[in-house]
């Protein structure tokens, strides 16, 4: 495929993700309320990283999002993120597709986005919890049943 041809493909992905980000944005969805839309423009320093939005929320998160028009392109994103040792939201809107299809999985990537940093907060809780301490007494009792033997 030429290199124009894909390069558009990708703006029209980019323009339709970007219109189902508005509709989010206006309309109540049960994610939080979107506060600001950055759209990256080609060759930026959020480019180069491999983000075409920063979705602002009004809870204060912050989630990077990556466009692409097909699912070889997705795999193909995903390797290199994971050698690279980071984490994008990859969402697929190709050319021509139904612009509530693209919003459904626009929210579905935010709640995957907000559903990783939860159980990674709650593991973080879970190890620094600090346990009480037991005596050997505890231990004792609770594997050797005491004898009421005389």
């Amino acid at each position: 495929m030429d290199h124009n041809v894909r390069r558009s493909r990708g703006e029209i992905s980019e323009l339709i993700v970007e219109q189902a980000l508005e509709t989010i944005r206006r309309a109540k969805y049960d994610i939080p309320p979107i506060e600001e839309i950055i759209h990256s423009y080609p060759n930026s320093g959020l480019d180069r990283r491999g983000i075409d939005f920063l979705v602002r929320f009004e809870d204060g998160k912050t989630i990077p999002l990556q466009v692409k028009s097909s699912t070889r392109g997705r795999r193909k994103f995903e390797s290199h993120c994971r050698l690279k040792g980071i984490s994008i939201p990859v969402v697929i809107a190709a050319p021509g597709e139904q612009l509530a299809l693209i919003i459904n999985r626009v929210i579905k990537a935010i709640k995957l986005v907000f559903s990783i940093a939860k159980r990674a907060i709650d593991a973080q809780v879970h190890v620094t919890r600090k346990l009480p301490k037991r005596s050997t007494k505890d231990w004792c009792h609770r594997y050797f049943v005491p004898s009421m033997c005389h």
